[in-house]
């Protein structure tokens, strides 16, 4: 073997094992292993970033469906934020989440945030509310409602509450309404904290306006009292149309679970 031959030889030997030591190191230092927030379908991935060792593509394909947020009036520097969730899965409940209410100015500015945790159960549809929060209601332009950090659960872990109202009654003084009664949890479970609202409607069926209270601690089979105090001036106003008067026969009462 002649010399330039051999040179030729251990030249490209020892050239592959430069590039052999260099691929060694950059996958090994260097690359960028695979995970389920990359945007790449890897590792045995079923669809780009669920599936296989990742989250299930059911369940990332999940969301909660929320409808346009809306403010009502409470008093100059007061309003309660409202909006309408559902959670269209019957396989999948959202056992915690976080939301948040963002309200604008109508120069776009940021006049404030408001945020909270609640649940959904399978196909629920039902109010997220901030009941009387502090604000320049007459600045209020847009509202914006998102969801974040949501916990989903499988069907089987599913357990609902079996909660009803008792001697609702509804008050209207010159001051306040205040919507009056019992909760009764006829769960075996006991509830840390149980948000209760009322929803105010017109006589053509329209929300007008919320409020509501907090229990804390309410033992399982037990019943506590709830009263809900609105401002007199955020359901009754003089002169409106009949239509849009406030009818205290249609007052609503929900709860919610404070996760």
């Amino acid at each position: 073997m002649s010399r330039t031959i051999k040179q030729l030889f251990f030249g490209s030997l020892f050239l592959l094992l430069l590039i052999l030591a260099g691929v060694f190191i950059y996958f090994s230092f260097f690359s960028v292993k695979p995970t389920c927030f990359d945007g790449i379908k890897n590792q045995r991935e079923e669809d780009i970033d669920c599936g296989g060792p990742c989250l299930s593509c059911q369940v990332k394909k999940l969301q909660i469906i929320s409808e346009s947020p809306r403010a009502f009036f409470v008093s100059r520097t007061q309003a309660s934020l409202v909006v309408k969730v559902n959670n269209q899965s019957f396989n999948y409940w959202p056992y915690k989440f976080d939301y948040v209410f963002d309200v604008y100015a109508a120069d776009d500015s940021l006049l404030k945030s408001f945020e909270g945790s609640s649940s959904l159960g399978l196909g629920e549809a039902r109010y997220i509310i901030e009941p009387v929060v502090n604000i320049n209601f007459r600045r209020i332009s847009k509202i914006y409602f998102r969801t974040k950090n949501i916990e989903w659960r499988e069907f089987r872990l599913f357990y609902p509450f079996i909660i009803k109202t008792e001697s609702v009654k509804v008050d209207i003084d010159s001051n306040n309404v205040v919507v009056s009664g019992f909760i009764v949890n006829n769960s075996a479970t006991s509830i840390d904290n149980l948000a209760v609202y009322a929803l105010f409607f017109n006589k053509s069926g329209e929300m007008i306006n919320a409020s509501g209270t907090q229990i804390r601690n309410v033992n399982a089979f037990s019943k506590r009292r709830f009263d809900i105090f609105l401002p007199h001036q955020a359901v009754i106003v003089r002169g409106q149309p009949q239509d849009k008067a406030m009818d205290v026969n249609l007052t609503r009462i929900i709860w919610e679970i404070k996760r």
